[in-house]
């Protein structure tokens, strides 16, 4: 019955400073963000790497399919990851873009394994490719 007990605790003070620990350290990973305000909302995919941000590529069905921005640097702060026109807070994963005249659009975003991120873009730019859009 100990175990049990020390099993359950160990699993309560590890896993929160597991989640803390991966939203402190953005990099070698990715982000799949949508608009709040928006019902249905198409996702924005972002990749960290090495002190970079490559993205968003937005996946949906109009002929524009799949656009990319120039990669940017970002920085990390205590609450704060930053790069471009953007803010992405650590707490809530909450992405806050700025856009031409001032307005500004919210995101809610998931960690994404690169591998899956990778694998979304492929499949995503084949079916660009064979024009099943």
């Amino acid at each position: 019955m100990n175990i049990f007990f020390s099993l359950i605790f160990l699993t309560l003070i590890l896993f929160p400073a597991f989640a803390e620990t991966l939203r402190n350290s953005i990099d070698g990973n990715g982000l799949v963000c949508r608009r709040t305000d928006l019902y249905f909302s198409r996702p924005y995919y972002f990749v960290f790497d090495n002190g970079r941000v490559l993205g968003p590529w937005v996946t949906n069905d109009t002929p524009e399919r799949i656009r990319t921005l120039p990669e940017s640097n970002y920085r990390t702060r205590n609450a704060t990851i930053t790069w471009f026109r953007n803010i992405l807070s650590k707490d809530t994963l909450q992405l806050q873009t700025t856009v031409d005249k001032g307005n500004n659009f919210f995101y809610d975003c998931e960690i994404m394994d690169l591998v899956q991120v990778e694998m979304v873009i492929q499949e995503k730019e084949e079916k660009r490719k064979r024009g099943k859009y």
